[in-house]
């Protein structure tokens, strides 16, 4: 299952400022463009796993920022690293996969507040926002929450069950959603899988395993 452009979209408005960039905003002197570093899983981790690299994709986005009267144009740089693993899914067959993706947006500050808006979102907001682009995708409530060590930030990862449509099935599925605070960036970690199976244990590996 490959997540969505709608998820790439998700830290898409009023992304970034920065401090250092506080006077070239105002007087027009700085280009405005932010991008995050790659956030990846180590290949141990991957062999560990049997998950394999599905793809790396950037996505710039455009948007028009205003502070303090004045208005300019930010491009900001999105990262997106995803892998997948086939699952036995018994009758069903083993074309289904499980999904790992670790989405890195510039984290950046002007003024003491933040203008990306992942900063300020919880799990159960982050899970909308990329399932959003899922037809029929239904949240239940959180069902697990663990901390994890990733990028040396404790981060709080929520299972949730859900249903979506996968190869056109309506299929039960576990999501499990943090987001991790590196040096520059926010890291948002995504995983999904049929609810038949249990990739937790996987999916925890892969997170505490990402590096920039």
């Amino acid at each position: 299952m490959k997540l969505s452009r709608r998820a790439l979209g998700v830290a898409a408005a009023g992304t970034l400022v920065s401090t250092a960039g506080c006077v070239g905003f105002v007087t027009g002197d700085d280009s405005l463009r932010f991008a995050a570093d790659r956030a990846v899983v180590d290949d141990e981790a991957l062999s560990e796993t049997g998950y394999s690299e599905y793809r790396i994709e950037e996505q710039t986005i455009t948007e028009s920022v205003t502070v303090a009267g004045t208005t300019r144009e930010v491009d900001a740089r999105n990262v997106l690293a995803e892998y997948q693993k086939g699952i036995d899914a018994g009758d069903l067959g083993s074309a289904r996969s499980a999904t790992f993706a670790a989405f890195a947006t510039p984290q950046v500050d002007l003024l003491w507040r933040t203008f990306n808006p992942v900063g300020e979102m919880d799990n159960r907001e982050i899970a909308e926002e990329f399932t959003s682009g899922y037809e029929g995708v239904e949240i239940d409530e959180e069902t697990d929450r663990t901390t994890l060590s990733v990028l040396g930030d404790d981060v709080d990862v929520s299972a949730y069950e859900a249903e979506a449509y996968l190869e056109s099935e309506l299929t039960e599925v576990r999501l499990h959603i943090g987001t991790a605070e590196a040096e520059q960036d926010f890291v948002v970690l995504v995983g999904m899988y049929p609810r038949l199976v249990d990739e937790s244990e996987e999916i925890h590996r892969l997170a505490e395993s990402i590096y920039q």
